[in-house]
């Protein structure tokens, strides 16, 4: 008998968690970067940590209605917060990819 097969030697398919809404926030940004900004795979990437971060301290449940509610002084207390933890660089690619997110986010109202 052959482990995790089902009954007849079919394999059971595979059913995935659906995903947290974080998650799909990811999807949808990672989407959006590359068919409407043109963006490959390799700098959406560097892209994300940024966002994971932001969504966790700013909007910690993720459901769209707190996206909405994101205002500018949380956008500013994020950045006042976290700009000094790289350096110039980075506190600038941090900047580009919150604006990149926020621009999404208009986007799609």
């Amino acid at each position: 008998m052959v482990v995790g097969a089902a009954r007849g030697g079919a394999i059971a398919p595979l059913v995935l968690p659906p995903l947290t809404p974080h998650e799909r926030i990811f999807k949808e940004f990672d989407a959006y970067l590359r068919s409407e900004r043109g963006l490959a795979p390799r700098s959406i990437v560097r892209h994300l940590p940024v966002i994971r971060r932001f969504l966790h301290e700013v909007c910690s449940g993720g459901a769209a209605g707190a996206l909405s509610k994101i205002s500018q002084e949380d956008v500013i207390r994020y950045v006042e917060r976290h700009a000094q933890d790289w350096s110039p660089g980075t506190g600038k690619a941090m900047c580009w990819s919150l604006r990149a997110f926020l621009r999404y986010l208009h986007h799609w109202g």
